[in-house]
């Protein structure tokens, strides 16, 4: 980033219009959260940014940052300041030759997808939600559980960040590497992303297939379908063996079935999907039409269709990851879990990805991991409740929560026990937020956030 974009420039008064008198309540993902803060702010400028959170620490409050509100997680909700990342949408560069691109934070992974598409270029590993902002999905470890690639945090080079003092800091090369790898994962906890560069790649062509077996083929395949394939869902039904492979192939050129990488959930609907998409439809939408209609015919055939008049569904999803070499303990140990004989037929997806040693608290951050993660469809009222048991198998093994999903809040002991450079982020944090202005973990200040 050039000296122009980064240098510290002295904040100006706030607009009007910046935060609300009486801010609206914020409803998050299918309504999973419910909030009402004591200001929420909407800037459309670092330096409004830099005011709200200068205001913010001078009256001694919290401040969330929230992007599309796609998260799950319970850190988002605040009663004291939210800022909304929303209006902070520009796509700033695009270096084919140096393959980076640089956006504001609330840029959104599909309006990004399609510029970078324009250039032939392409993020490595793309989550399939195209609704989520770029800062959102870095701050909180997204990615697309690709066996190559890491999360879309470990795409970063340089992020710039407001502090709790107002001040711009930019994480990158320059920085020292605690710092960055600190930055590249926060759960917003150093303060409120602005900007980011991200490396790129030429965009490739890739193919999806499907294959049907079982947990014993899959012991045995399993070596080479990380090795050959870019992507690798397994989706296991428990209560049984049987399973079904979604694996995505890459190619440099185009073939038979290929398709240039997009967020579209399936390459064999992509014309449709894509259609969809340009008049406002997002692929995350689809995705929950799909989902509900097959929930629905799946409780029309066990008889459990509820009548008229009931609370309704809701998608939840929680997911987990462990070590990769944990995969067998972790698949016996919930197989053996009373949340397995009390759900037979749901489906627990497993994800993959490799070791990037670039963060402290991403899933990966230590080798490479597996993801558990469950999608579900659920009655309302059980929408806290349902993963408890499944949650608790994965924390008995130090199983690394997907922080925009759902998870009970983790004590400063869990982070501890399940991420082993605890206490080096605990040290950036500690030095740039020392008011825990932006922290997640009660007692750390008044608790008016978590």
């Amino acid at each position: 980033m050039s000296e122009a974009e980064t240098r510290e420039t002295a904040p100006s008064s706030p607009s009007p219009a910046q935060a609300e008198a009486q801010p609206r309540q914020i409803t998050t993902y299918e309504d999973v959260w419910r909030f009402r803060p004591r200001r929420l702010v909407e800037p459309a400028s670092v330096d409004e940014v830099r005011v709200a959170v200068r205001q913010a620490t001078a009256a001694g409050l919290r401040v969330r940052a929230m992007g599309f509100g796609s998260s799950w997680a319970r850190h988002v909700v605040t009663r004291d300041v939210c800022v909304s990342t929303s209006r902070l949408n520009r796509i700033h560069a695009i270096d084919p030759i140096g393959k980076t691109v640089i956006v504001d934070a609330g840029v959104r992974l599909g309006d990004l997808t399609r510029a970078l598409a324009d250039r032939n270029l392409s993020l490595p590993s793309l989550s399939f939600l195209p609704d989520v902002t770029i800062g959102g999905a870095v701050a909180t470890a997204t990615h697309g559980t690709s066996p190559h690639w890491g999360t879309l945090s470990d795409f970063v080079r340089s992020m710039q960040v407001v502090l709790a003092n107002g001040e711009v800091r930019e994480f990158g090369p320059a920085s020292t590497p605690q710092e960055l790898h600190a930055a590249r994962v926060a759960i917003g906890m150093l303060g409120v992303i602005v900007r980011l560069e991200l490396e790129v790649v030429e965009r490739p062509w890739v193919r999806f297939s499907q294959e049907f077996s079982d947990l014993a083929t899959l012991r045995a395949r399993l070596p080479a379908m990380l090795q050959s394939y870019e992507h690798i869902w397994v989706h296991w039904t428990l209560g049984e063996d049987r399973i079904m492979v979604e694996l995505l192939e890459k190619s440099a050129s185009p073939g038979p079935g290929f398709y240039p990488y997009t967020p579209v959930w399936r390459p064999s609907n992509r014309v449709l999907v894509q259609m969809l998409n340009r008049v406002g439809i997002s692929t995350s939408a689809l995705l929950q039409i799909r989902d509900r209609c097959l929930g629905f015919i799946k409780a029309a055939k066990r008889g459990s269709l509820r009548p008229a008049g009931n609370n309704g569904k809701v998608f939840m999803s929680m997911q987990y990851a462990v070590p990769a070499a944990q995969l067998e303990t972790a698949i016996e140990r919930i197989r053996n879990s009373d949340f397995a004989r009390q759900n037979p037929g749901q489906v627990v997806e497993m994800k993959f990805l490799r070791h990037q040693d670039s963060s402290y608290l991403g899933p990966n951050c230590d080798g490479d991991a597996v993801g558990f993660n469950l999608w579900w469809l659920v009655d309302e009222p059980m929408k806290y409740t349902v993963f408890a048991s499944f949650e608790q198998t994965m924390k008995s093994m130090g199983g690394r929560p997907h922080w925009g999903k759902y998870h009970t809040p983790p004590t400063l002991a869990e982070m501890q026990a399940a991420f082993p450079r605890w206490a080096e982020f605990e040290a950036v944090r500690r030095r740039l937020d020392p008011d825990g202005t932006f922290s997640i973990f009660r007692g750390d200040r008044s608790d008016t956030a978590a």
